[in-house]
């Protein structure tokens, strides 16, 4: 089966068209760092023979400075994928040239694919593709892959370039210096594994070890420029002339085939905007509104539109949702013997725990449906850049906040995101500060107490919660930088992307992902766990059924209530429910939903989650503020603890970053709720 890469600069377009040619839904981003290892699929019949898709992460150029860089050029070089896909941003397309140049000069078969022609045709520009291709030596195509334009004309000339290069290397024909088909001329030995072990040596004395393997009908003739070998890496001063060399020939090619339409000095319509959106004064406030706006649409039972005092979007979904799951149970409740164990697992344990998870989902795709819309817009680049300037004040790199904004959906991939990163320290500490960020599974945690204890103020508290959340991190931050990562700040290079009005489809299908995911989760993780729950909160050691205050799970969970004593919560619920949640972090409303259901009695009639039943395990607004402080901040799931042994590779790391976050989430909720009791609101 033939292969091909996807590769080029971030907000190309990349992961687009992967979606485009595979079907699936890869996250779509508009930052750097959203593809950050390699992923895979399989091509579409539509689109040609059967093919494997790789759509490598997004960088700018081959200088292999950070791990995205090197994960790509030793794709290409030891993989050897058929054809490379080249995609390149039609209206930025000078700077994306410059990737495009260094893979030309592995030799590699490559396409490139001329992608947002439609943005282009907007501002005016004019691409002669047919000279562009000329001038590179390789085939250039126009797409729009947003609207699945030129695809398949894309596909059909790759399918052509790794037919030539199959029957080019079968045949093993040698090439010698002369010119092309378009009259242009290059170099090459006449025996490829000559070409792999010499160094070609020009007047000035530059070398060039060029890699034959893939040179077959890739007609590139750029410059010649320095290339390392395992004995003589580069100099600064070699890559400088590289880099300057490339840029020359490439304001060449652009003068012979790019018109643009726009003056220079031109102001676009998203220049205007971020006058606004990213100005030094107004920036932060800004940011802080629009993400106050998203959680009052989220979780405000008092939801202010047009003068109407009405639930908000989210609140009235997650209403209908609890709704039908009461009914569903109440449906299936009467196929079971009254008090039989059969009723108890399936309605106080599977439909107590798991609904009780899914009765939030509404609300969670709420959440992530603005979350989406504003990556899509390209406005979330902007507040990494904003966050800079706060964040240089405190010796912080804001180049950190990008995962970290990343992590307000799940931490696993925002962790993945710090391999963008090309100082090593600044990696691990954003790493170390990640995990602080208030992922999509904790939110079910604020949901239920918020809207318990705090329902005309809920959207305000939850924000609150996000803040705070960022404010540990950026504390926490300031303390490694003076103790442990001591070298100097990196500054903050970040591409802004235009802003471009959301996608239909890309939103569907990031919501479509995010629901997938919580529910498989739901499926998969709560469902056991609430069994699990379920049994030890329903018998004893002698495997007798027995009232829940004499179960197996209320003697483990009598043993650690001291801890949360201080807190406010020292009773065995809670501190089991903390437990489970290292599973998963929706486990912790699971779990209070099977021991909601398993403790029933007239308080808890029924099971929902709401102020009476809280109250009876033991709650007040004061304790169940500590415990959502506490649930923000201590340590993540098992999966982020997994992924932060990777990336760190080393549990030390991993481990003492779960420890610190369980010492600061302890000291935090004891102070919420130590100094709300001496200010008398316990």
């Amino acid at each position: 089966m033939k292969r091909y890469a996807l590769i080029g600069n971030p907000n190309a377009g990349k992961t687009t068209l992967f979606n485009e040619l595979t079907g699936t839904s890869q996250h779509v981003g508009n930052w750097p760092g959203v593809t950050v290892e390699k992923k895979t699929g399989h091509l579409l019949k539509k689109f040609g023979e059967s093919a494997e898709i790789v759509d490598l992460p997004g960088i700018y150029s081959l200088n292999a400075h950070s791990l995205e860089e090197r994960i790509s050029r030793d794709f290409i070089l030891q993989e050897k994928p058929d054809v490379v896909i080249d995609i390149v941003e039609a209206t930025n397309i000078e700077r994306n040239l410059y990737l495009t140049c260094q893979i030309a000069e592995l030799g590699v078969p490559m396409v490139v694919a001329l992608n947002m022609m439609d943005e282009a045709q907007k501002e005016g520009d004019v691409i002669d593709c047919a000279v562009l291709s000329k001038e590179l030596g390789v085939p250039v195509v126009p797409i729009t892959a947003v609207k699945g334009e030129g695809v398949i004309e894309l596909m059909e000339t790759v399918g052509a370039q790794a037919l030539v290069d199959a029957v080019s290397r079968e045949a093993s024909q040698p090439f010698h210096d002369g010119e092309d088909e378009h009259g242009h001329g290059f170099h090459d030995t006449e025996d490829p594994a000559e070409h792999r072990a010499d160094h070609h040596t020009d007047d000035k004395g530059r070398t060039n070890a060029l890699i034959s393997e893939f040179k077959y009908h890739n007609h590139y003739h750029g410059p010649m420029v320095y290339q390392p070998s395992a004995d003589a890496p580069l100099t600064d001063e070699q890559e400088h002339e590289n880099a300057q060399r490339r840029y020359d020939f490439i304001s060449g090619v652009v003068g012979k085939s790019v018109s643009k339409g726009k003056a220079a000095g031109e102001f676009n319509s998203s220049d205007k905007a971020d006058k606004v959106l990213t100005h030094k004064i107004w920036g932060i406030p800004l940011f802080l509104l629009i993400m106050f706006a998203m959680f009052h649409c989220t979780f405000s039972e008092n939801f202010l539109f047009l003068g109407l005092d009405i639930p908000s979007p989210g609140v009235w979904l997650q209403g209908l949702a609890e709704s039908f799951i009461e009914w569903f149970g109440g449906l299936l409740e009467p196929l079971f013997v009254e008090g039989s164990w059969a009723q108890g697992l399936v309605i106080d344990g599977i439909i107590g725990g798991v609904g009780s998870v899914l009765s939030f989902l509404p609300q969670i795709l709420v959440l992530f449906f603005f979350l989406t819309l504003l990556e899509d817009m390209g406005y979330m680049a902007r507040a990494a850049f904003i966050m800079d300037r706060l964040l240089r004040k405190f010796g912080l790199s804001g180049k950190s906040f990008v995962p970290m904004l990343m992590g307000f959906g799940c931490s696993v991939p925002a962790l993945m995101a710090c391999r963008t990163m090309e100082n090593e320290e600044d990696r691990k500490m954003t790493l170390f500060l990640t995990p602080f960020m208030s992922c999509g599974a904790r939110a079910p945690i604020f949901l239920v107490f918020a809207g318990a204890f705090f329902a005309a103020h809920a959207d305000f508290i939850v924000f609150c919660l996000y803040l705070f959340g960022i404010l540990v991190a950026i504390l926490t931050g300031l303390l490694l930088k003076k103790l442990v990562f001591k070298g100097e700040v990196t500054p903050l290079i970040i591409e802004l992307p235009r802003y471009r009005a959301p996608r239909a489809k890309s939103v569907g299908l990031s919501l479509w992902k995010t629901m997938k995911d919580y529910v498989t989760r739901a499926g998969t993780i709560i469902f056991l766990m609430s069994i699990v729950i379920w049994f030890f909160s329903t018998f004893n050691g002698h495997m007798e059924m027995v009232d829940i205050d004499e179960s197996m799970l209320a003697a483990a969970g009598n043993f650690i209530a001291p801890i949360f004593s201080p807190l406010g919560f020292g009773f065995w619920t809670a501190g089991v429910a903390l437990i489970t949640g290292f599973a998963a972090k929706e486990a912790v409303i699971g779990t209070m939903g099977v021991l909601a259901k398993v403790g029933e009695e007239e308080a808890l009639e029924g099971g929902a989650l709401d102020a009476t039943v809280l109250g009876a395990m033991g709650f007040t607004p004061l304790s169940s503020f500590a415990f959502m402080v506490f649930s923000l901040l201590y340590v993540p799931c098992f999966a982020a603890l997994a992924t932060l042994k990777r990336e760190y590779n080393s549990w030390k790391w991993a481990l003492i970053q779960a420890a610190y976050s369980i010492v600061v989430a302890w000291v935090c909720a004891f102070l919420v709720f130590q100094v709300g009791s001496l200010l008398g609101l316990a």
